[in-house]
Protein backbone atom coordinates (compact mmCIF):
# COMPACT_ATOMS: atom_id res chain seq x y z
CA UNK A 1 0.00 0.00 0.00
CA UNK A 2 1.14 3.38 -1.25
CA UNK A 3 1.08 6.36 1.47
CA UNK A 4 -1.46 8.73 -0.58
CA UNK A 5 -3.56 4.92 0.13
CA UNK A 6 -2.72 4.15 3.99
CA UNK A 7 -4.04 7.93 4.33
CA UNK A 8 -7.04 7.60 2.41
CA UNK A 9 -7.94 4.33 4.66
CA UNK A 10 -6.62 6.02 7.73
CA UNK A 11 -8.85 9.03 7.35
CA UNK A 12 -11.99 7.11 6.06
CA UNK A 13 -11.76 4.84 9.56
CA UNK A 14 -10.67 8.13 12.02
CA UNK A 15 -13.63 9.80 10.45
CA UNK A 16 -15.93 6.73 11.19
CA UNK A 17 -14.20 6.19 14.72
CA UNK A 18 -15.32 10.24 15.91
CA UNK A 19 -18.61 9.58 13.62
CA UNK A 20 -19.12 6.26 16.70
CA UNK A 21 -17.00 8.35 19.74
CA UNK A 22 -19.84 11.03 19.67
CA UNK A 23 -22.70 9.24 18.61
CA UNK A 24 -21.71 6.92 21.88
CA UNK A 25 -20.79 9.64 24.15
CA UNK A 26 -24.09 11.77 23.39
CA UNK A 27 -26.22 8.69 23.73
CA UNK A 28 -24.65 8.12 27.07
CA UNK A 29 -25.05 12.06 28.22
CA UNK A 30 -28.93 11.77 27.53
CA UNK A 31 -29.08 8.34 29.07
CA UNK A 32 -27.22 10.34 32.70
CA UNK A 33 -29.03 12.80 32.49
CA UNK A 34 -32.66 11.00 31.92
CA UNK A 35 -31.64 8.51 35.27
CA UNK A 36 -30.90 11.64 37.47
CA UNK A 37 -33.98 13.49 36.44
CA UNK A 38 -35.88 10.03 37.22
CA UNK A 39 -34.55 10.00 40.61
CA UNK A 40 -35.79 13.65 41.44
CA UNK A 41 -38.99 13.80 43.26
CA UNK A 42 -41.37 16.31 43.24
CA UNK A 43 -40.72 17.63 46.52
CA UNK A 44 -36.85 17.16 45.92
CA UNK A 45 -37.37 19.70 42.83
CA UNK A 46 -39.07 22.57 45.10
CA UNK A 47 -36.39 22.32 47.29
CA UNK A 48 -34.19 22.47 45.24
CA UNK A 49 -35.27 24.98 42.79
CA UNK A 50 -37.64 26.77 44.56
CA UNK A 51 -36.83 26.70 48.68
CA UNK A 52 -39.90 25.40 49.76
CA UNK A 53 -41.24 21.98 50.13
CA UNK A 54 -44.86 20.14 49.67
CA UNK A 55 -46.03 21.18 52.70
CA UNK A 56 -45.38 24.65 52.58
CA UNK A 57 -46.85 25.68 49.14
CA UNK A 58 -50.41 26.94 48.55
CA UNK A 59 -52.45 24.75 45.81
CA UNK A 60 -52.03 28.22 43.28
CA UNK A 61 -48.32 27.71 43.98
CA UNK A 62 -47.97 23.88 43.91
CA UNK A 63 -50.33 24.43 40.25
CA UNK A 64 -47.71 26.69 39.03
CA UNK A 65 -45.09 24.46 40.08
CA UNK A 66 -46.20 21.24 39.61
CA UNK A 67 -46.52 22.24 35.48
CA UNK A 68 -42.77 23.63 35.36
CA UNK A 69 -41.87 20.41 37.33
CA UNK A 70 -43.51 18.53 34.28
CA UNK A 71 -41.96 20.85 31.96
CA UNK A 72 -38.34 20.64 33.57
CA UNK A 73 -38.54 16.37 34.00
CA UNK A 74 -39.03 16.38 30.07
CA UNK A 75 -36.51 18.96 29.63
CA UNK A 76 -39.38 20.89 27.69
CA UNK A 77 -37.97 24.90 27.92
CA UNK A 78 -40.97 26.71 26.81
CA UNK A 79 -43.82 25.36 29.38
CA UNK A 80 -41.07 25.89 32.35
CA UNK A 81 -41.12 29.49 32.12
Amino acid sequence: MDFGALLQWMNGNLKSYIVRTVANKEHMISHRTEIQKSRITYDMWLQMYKGRDVNTVTLPQHTAYRKQYDAWKVMNIHLYK
